[in-house]
């Protein structure tokens, strides 16, 4: 189980996803199954960025084992956020 932990960290890192949407917007990808054209990308991330960042922060904090507290994981979250930006 750790190794796919591990996998799902590499699938989801800030490097791999800049690398696939670069690849996709090169190729000019064919839509996915949310029908979603190449061109429409950026656009979207531009609008459900932070989103899709809450949820790869909540993944990594519950990858972890914590017993759901909602408190603390707003706590853990922008303490994340915070390691985050201070290491950009």
């Amino acid at each position: 189980m750790h190794h796919s932990t591990s996998l799902m960290e590499q699938i989801l890192s800030s490097d791999n996803l800049n690398r696939a949407y670069l690849q996709v917007v090169r190729n000019k990808g064919a839509e996915g199954v949310d029908g979603m054209k190449y061109t429409e990308l950026k656009e979207h991330l531009e609008k459900n960025g932070e989103s899709i960042k809450e949820q790869r922060i909540i993944f990594a904090i519950l990858k972890k084992g914590v017993i759901y507290d909602p408190q603390k994981m707003l706590d853990d979250i922008k303490k994340f956020e915070n390691a985050e930006t201070v290491a950009a």
